[in-house]
C-alpha cells in the first residue's frame, strides 16, 4: 500500500473532529482542490466573453457529475452566482453579451467586498473549487488528474492551471514516497564509498588489519538487513508507506550503519592491538556493547 492519510497523522484533534463531520455524505467536504480557467484565445477581460462564460458553466456542471469514487462533494465556481442573476434578472439561464455579463458581476461585486470576489476571479480567469474529503493522497492525485484531464480533453481553448497547498500535498507526497528506494540505494552507494575509504585508511594506521572492501561490505549488511525486515513487517501487516512512514524508516535503517560503525571501530583497534579475532570481537562487544543496546533501545523508544 503506498499512500498517506494526512489526517490520520493528527487522530482527536479539533481538525480531526472537523474532517470527520464534514465528510459525512451530504456535507461540503473537508477541503478543496482549486484550479483556474483561462481562456487560450484572450488575456484581457476573458470573463465579459460569453463564451469563456458558458464554457465554465459547462466545466462546472461536467466535474460535478464525476463518478463519486473520484471523491467529489461539491464544485463551485463564480458562474453559477452569474447564473442565478441571469436568471432572476434577465429571464434566461446565462447572459449572452459583454454588457449583460458586466452587469451580473456588478451585482457581485456590489454585495461582496473585494477580498472576497476577488478569490473567485480576475479579469481574465475564474476559479473551479471541487471539494473533497482530503483524507487519501492517491485520491487526491487522481481527482487533480481527472479534473485536468477532463478539461484538456473536451475544452481545448481552455487553459487549466491547478493551485493550492490541497493541491500540492499529493505530488509532494508521491515524490517522498517513490523516491524511497532510490534514496536507500543512493544511502548505501555513499556508505560504502565513505567506509572503503575509512578502512583504508585504517588498513594502515592498525597494520592490516581488516580489508577496506570486507570491511564496507560488513558495514552495509545490517543496513540491507534492516531494509529486507522492515518491508517485509509492512507487507505482512499491511502498514502503508506513507509519509511519515517514509521518514521513520530512513532514520531506522540509517541507525543501523551508525550501530556498525561503533561496533567495527572498536573491533577494528583491539584486533590492531591483540592481533587475534575472537579477542578483538570479545573487546569490542565489551567496550561498546552496552551504548549499542541502549542506543537501539531509545530508537526503538522515539519511532515507535
Amino acid at each position: 500500500i503506498i499512500r498517506s492519510k494526512p489526517l490520520e497523522f493528527i487522530p482527536g484533534t479539533l481538525v480531526y473532529k472537523t474532517s470527520k463531520e464534514l465528510n459525512k455524505p451530504g456535507y461540503l467536504g473537508f477541503d478543496g482542490l482549486n484550479f483556474l480557467l483561462e481562456p487560450r484565445w484572450t488575456k484581457a477581460e476573458g470573463i465579459y466573453d460569453p463564451r469563456f462564460i458558458k464554457m465554465v458553466h459547462r466545466v462546472t456542471k461536467g466535474v460535478s457529475k464525476f463518478s463519486k469514487n473520484l471523491g467529489v462533494y461539491q464544485v463551485y465556481s463564480i458562474v453559477k452566482a452569474v447564473e442565478r442573476i441571469s436568471s432572476q434578472s434577465l429571464h434566461k439561464p446565462l447572459p449572452t453579451t459583454e454588457q449583460e455579463i458586466g452587469f451580473a458581476f456588478m451585482n457581485i461585486e456590489n454585495k461582496l467586498p473585494p477580498v472576497v470576489f476577488s478569490a473567485f476571479y480576475y479579469h481574465n480567469g475564474v476559479r473551479l473549487l471541487v471539494t473533497t474529503s482530503a483524507d487519501d493522497s492517491n485520491k487526491m492525485f487522481e481527482l487533480r488528474e481527472a479534473v485536468e484531464n477532463y478539461v484538456r480533453t473536451n475544452f481545448p481553448e481552455l487553459k487549466i492551471s491547478s493551485f493550492g497547498r490541497v493541491q500540492a500535498y499529493p505530488e509532494v507526497d508521491r515524490e517522498i514516497r517513490e523516491g524511497k528506494p532510490w534514496n536507500i540505494l543512493g544511502d548505501q552507494a555513499l556508505i560504502t564509498v565513505f567506509f572503503m575509504v575509512w578502512f583504508l585508511v585504517s588498513w594502515f594506521r592498525f597494520k592490516k588489519t581488516i580489508r577496506p572492501f570486507w570491511g564496507a561490505l560488513a558495514m552495509n549488511i545490517p543496513m540491507w538487513f534492516a531494509t529486507t525486515g522492515l518491508a517485509l513487517i509492512m507487507v505482512y501487516a499491511e502498514i502503508p508507506l506513507d509519509i511519515a512512514m517514509a521518514a521513520i524508516s530512513a532514520l531506522a535503517i540509517n541507525a543501523t550503519s551508525d550501530f556498525s560503525f561503533y561496533f567495527l571501530e572498536a573491533f577494528q583497534y583491539a584486533l590492531g592491538e591483540t592481533k587475534n579475532v575472537f579477542s578483538a570481537m570479545v573487546a569490542a562487544l565489551r567496550q561498546k556493547g552496552a551504548v549499542i543496546t541502549e542506543d537501539e533501545f531509545l530508537n526503538a523508544r522515539c519511532f515507535l
